[in-house]
């Protein structure tokens, strides 16, 4: 009996510890999961009807894309500077230039609604002619517009030989502060004064022209076309030299050249020259090319006989011709010529433009 009673309660035993195992809870059913990831948006800008020198002609239509563009963007926004439109949301927009601009900074911005993601993009084109001048801003050396701290390279020098700047009754020429066409800055040149004319006993044409910047120039090229451009004005005080009328005081740019000057003058600087020739043209032999004139003429509009407190802008076309097939180290050439009178002349933005084809 007690055998029997013994099982009895095992089997009770193990009949509460099998009612107890908790009932197993379904598997729960997979969810949708994390969302794929995006593609990164990429694309390249590119853009056509630019000239060979990569200039936007004026009035030019000239097309802008995105090529090998990934990531499904859903917006586009573009912005040309001075262009019309100035601005557009279309994914390949055509734009017109009608002004010279000598740096022109293209950019769009490319959207994904879904997440936000953006990618901006960036080009640099000139809108107009190609600028033939250069600075060099990693020096701070600015010979052309004058903005910069180093402008070297001027020479004014009259016609007895006198260089305006060793000169003790008008030693000076420097960068002054307020330029022309909105800029910080100019060229002043003093003029000489009466003291020449009773000094020399002749009227002064002064020849101002900058030197020893050759590798700021273009290598000009026998039948391309070319502008030279620059801003001048005139200042002269018509109290300090009484019975004078104003027709007397004035001053005249009796001719504007571009020549070639790698040569200098004389057998020092020819020598110099051969010296440092391969520094600035690596690829060409020494050429003794003389001061050819490439452009020689009156230019009209600037002979000034009375008072202008204002700036004038003056542009020329010419032609390269001569014998050679290029011309090194082209630069502006500026002849003034002095009635009796006392003041001064500025001179502002300088620049020479290749007209392409």
């Amino acid at each position: 009996m007690k055998k029997l009673t013994k099982l009895f309660t095992l089997a009770v035993i193990l009949f509460l510890f099998a009612s107890c195992e908790k009932t197993p809870k379904p598997e729960p059913e997979p969810g949708p999961g994390p969302e794929p990831q995006k593609e990164d948006l990429s694309a390249e800008l590119s853009v056509s009807g630019l000239t060979p020198k990569g200039c936007a002609k004026k009035g030019a239509e000239i097309t802008f894309k995105l090529d090998n563009l990934k990531g499904e963007p859903t917006s586009y926004k573009w912005t040309f500077p001075g262009g019309t439109p100035a601005s557009s949301t279309e994914a390949s927009p055509k734009v017109v230039w009608n002004d010279q601009i000598n740096d022109v900074e293209v950019s769009v911005v490319i959207s994904r609604e879904s997440d936000g993601a953006s990618l901006t993009l960036k080009t640099n084109i000139i809108a107009g002619y190609y600028p033939c001048l250069k600075t060099y801003p990693e020096a701070n050396y600015d010979p052309w517009s004058f903005e910069d701290a180093n402008w070297g390279g001027w020479i004014a020098f009259t016609t007895v030989g006198l260089d305006m700047a060793q000169d003790p009754e008008n030693p000076l020429m420097w960068v002054e502060e307020g330029g022309a066409n909105g800029t910080g800055h100019c060229l002043r040149i003093n003029t000489p004064s009466m003291w020449m004319k009773d000094k020399y006993g002749e009227e002064q044409v002064v020849m101002l022209f900058p030197r020893n910047n050759w590798f700021l120039t273009p290598k000009a090229k026998k039948g391309e076309k070319y502008i030279l451009e620059f801003w001048t004005k005139r200042e002269f005080d018509l109290d300090a030299i009484e019975g004078l009328s104003n027709a007397e005081h004035g001053y005249a740019f009796s001719a504007v050249q571009v020549i070639n000057e790698c040569n200098m003058y004389d057998t020092a600087c020819d020598f110099i020259s051969s010296v440092h020739w391969q520094y600035f043209f690596p690829d060409s032999e020494y050429e003794n090319q003389e001061l050819t004139t490439l452009y020689a003429s009156w230019v009209e509009g600037l002979t000034i006989s009375a008072p202008s407190d204002g700036w004038v802008k003056t542009s020329v076309e010419f032609e390269v011709g001569g014998d050679s097939d290029y011309y090194n180290n082209v630069i502006p050439w500026f002849y003034i010529e002095y009635w009796r009178n006392q003041g001064s002349i500025y001179l502002d933005e300088v620049q020479m433009y290749l007209v392409e084809d």
